[in-house]
């Protein structure tokens, strides 16, 4: 007996159009790999359910067959994929990259801030009083972390010269958390 023409049109019970989303999906993807195979071929499958869930196939793998097609990376067909980069590889260099865009962001932003603190000092007769206020606290933390050096200490306590002694590595000054060299 011969078969009749089906008519294709959208099944309208949803639970039917799952099941059936269900079994055509296993022959999609089983073709695909048999094409695949048979002809030596790379094969991308992308399928979303009723649902809206995803479903993907590839041979070698989906990534390898995307990355050909839209010419991103360097294909090595040897190696089945899209060479040496996985997406892994592309984020965590990206990742380094941004990593280091920050740091000297950073950097510059600490340029920035020193040049501004040099800047309000050089300016105190422009300063406010809460300003000044602050100023002066600064100062002061400066002059008590001087005064609490035991190196300055001694060398005011002693008047003969000591031995060559590099005062700069042993100084170290803070200043609202950021270090300050003295200039020597």
């Amino acid at each position: 007996m011969r078969r009749g023409k089906v008519k294709i049109k959208p099944i309208t019970n949803r639970k039917a159009r799952d099941v059936c989303f269900s079994k055509r999906r296993q022959v999609v993807i089983k073709k695909a790999n048999e094409l695949s195979i048979l002809c030596g071929v790379n094969v991308a499958v992308a399928l979303l359910s009723p649902a809206g869930k995803p479903f993907f196939f590839g041979c070698p793998t989906v990534q390898a067959v995307t990355r050909r097609l839209l010419g991103v990376g360097p294909y090595n067909p040897a190696m089945g994929d899209g060479g040496d980069g996985d997406e892994t590889d592309i984020l965590h260099e990206l990742n380094l990259k941004y990593q280091q865009l920050q740091q000297e962001n950073e950097v510059e932003n600490k340029k920035n801030q020193r040049s501004q603190d040099v800047r309000l000092a050089s300016d105190v007769n422009v300063l406010g009083l809460h300003e000044l206020e602050a100023f002066d606290s600064n100062l002061n933390a400066i002059d008590d972390i001087v005064d609490s050096n035991h190196v300055i200490k001694n060398a005011k306590q002693t008047a003969k010269p000591q031995p060559e002694m590099n005062v700069e590595s042993t100084l170290q000054f803070t200043l609202d958390g950021q270090r300050i060299a003295p200039s020597v």
